[in-house]
């Protein structure tokens, strides 16, 4: 079985937030509250309205994540594409 990645997203008056979290498949069952473990949280101006994620193998076998958010054609908005390695 493999994993789950989830994406949360959040913003308040001035700035936006994010969380990744992943979730062992064991977690995921009928009526079972899923919590995961938070790989990465951030805030403030460190992010934007991060929409998009991708999780993939790299050649050499390391776990690369990708978020990315767009600017919705806002000029208060960025583009922001953030790639992570993830440790072994």
């Amino acid at each position: 079985m493999g994993t789950s990645w989830c994406s949360e997203r959040g913003v308040s008056f001035l700035s936006f937030s994010m969380a990744l979290r992943r979730v062992k498949a064991a977690e995921v069952r009928v009526g079972n509250v899923m919590v995961g473990e938070v790989l990465l949280a951030a805030g403030g101006g460190e992010v934007d309205n991060m929409e998009s994620l991708a999780v993939y193998t790299a050649k050499d076998g390391e776990t690369r994540i990708v978020i990315g958010s767009d600017n919705n054609f806002n000029d208060w908005q960025r583009s922001l594409l953030l790639e992570f390695a993830l440790p072994q």
